[in-house]
């Protein structure tokens, strides 16, 4: 028995390991590796796992799994947050950065015991958010939108197109000049917006940006429930979830792409907010956070989670600042109105 364990935790170690590949290939090169780089949650719990075991049983294997994580320390704290807050009161920039999914909870009276208590607390979520300066929202449809404008007194709102949802960016400031990046691979709710915005006599440019989502968590939860591993309908719906992450991770990929090439003409410092619908280990997180600071990274606690869906354990929602803005702080709350949950950085804005 234990040898099989030895073996099981050297598979478990090659796995790891090769999950700290998949930010620097492509999907569009070999898009396994991105689905790889999805389960490092779970390799990263049973690699603890292994050392709690292996601790117990006084056994040098325990090293093996401690130098895998070591390896990939920089991953690791992308998922788990060991930071100290730093509290400065002076020129702060609060931002927001949240998928409201259409703040369905808020109207959908189908599910009336979470409707009820959507409806309870949200003034509370209103009292948290109070004093934001910037509020980055993905997939908000005219209803979220309206709720919005009308809870965070935030009179500016940016915006380029009026599909059912879209990508929105509601603001104390106005803008000085704004734009939409146009994905060559067209998507009726996943997009871009960006603004600039003179803070303290300081020009900012904030991108709000929404990649493609992998729309399997319908489907995964449906296979959990009543997949019959011996039946042929399974096993086809199977075969059409990995093909519609296949997709969903090559389009990112070449949204992040574009993104990025974009970013590269920006003539002021950047804040870049969104749901990458990637975790730390991905193509399109490597490629747009280069050269950017993580506020998780930087001043988070704890698991990092913003995914309030069926898959546990994700981090997809970011907030992303220029090295010449300080990070002070990074909250995410739990908030039970959409599938993610709002990620809260408090910024500083550098002298020059």
């Amino acid at each position: 028995m234990t040898k099989l364990i030895k073996w099981a935790n050297l598979l478990l170690i090659f796995i790891t390991l090769l999950s700290y590949l998949s930010p620097f290939v492509s999907p569009y090169i070999f898009w396994p590796l991105s689905f790889v780089g999805l389960l490092y949650p779970w390799l990263l719990l049973f690699n603890f796992i292994f050392i709690i075991y292996w601790g117990i049983q006084k056994d040098r294997y325990l090293l093996f799994s401690l130098i895998t994580l070591g390896i990939g320390w920089g991953y690791l704290t992308s998922f788990i947050g060991l930071n100290n807050e730093k509290v400065d009161e002076n020129d702060q920039l609060k931002i927001v950065s949240y998928n409201v999914s259409n703040l369905k909870s808020l109207w959908n009276k189908k599910d009336t015991i979470r409707y009820k208590e959507a409806h309870a607390a949200f003034p509370l979520f209103k009292q948290k958010v109070e004093g934001v300066d910037i509020f980055c929202a993905q997939e908000a449809s005219p209803f979220s939108i309206k709720y919005l404008s009308d809870s965070l007194a935030l009179p500016h709102m940016i915006y380029f197109s009026e599909p059912k949802i879209a990508t929105y960016i509601f603001s104390k400031f106005p803008p000085i000049n704004s734009g939409f990046i146009k994905f060559s691979i067209k998507n009726k709710t996943n997009g871009c917006v960006w603004a600039d915005f003179n803070l303290n006599g300081q020009t900012i440019r904030v991108y709000n940006v929404h990649l493609q989502s992998n729309s399997i968590s319908t489907a995964t939860e449906r296979l959990a429930k009543e997949g019959d591993i011996q039946s042929r309908e399974t096993w086809r719906n199977i075969k059409q979830v990995i093909k519609r992450y296949k997709n969903a991770a090559q389009r990112r990929a070449k949204q992040a792409e574009e993104i990025a090439e974009h970013i590269k003409s920006s003539p002021y410092p950047v804040i870049l907010c969104g749901d990458l619908n990637d975790t730390p280990l991905s193509y399109p997180y490597h490629i747009l956070s280069n050269g950017f600071q993580d506020s998780f990274k930087e001043k988070g606690q704890g698991i990092g989670t913003t995914y309030a869906g069926s898959i546990p354990a994700l981090r997809i929602d970011y907030v992303f600042a220029d090295q010449k803005i300080e990070i002070l702080s990074h909250k995410v709350f739990k908030e039970n109105f959409s599938d993610h949950y709002p990620v809260v950085g408090t910024l500083k804005i550098k002298e020059k």
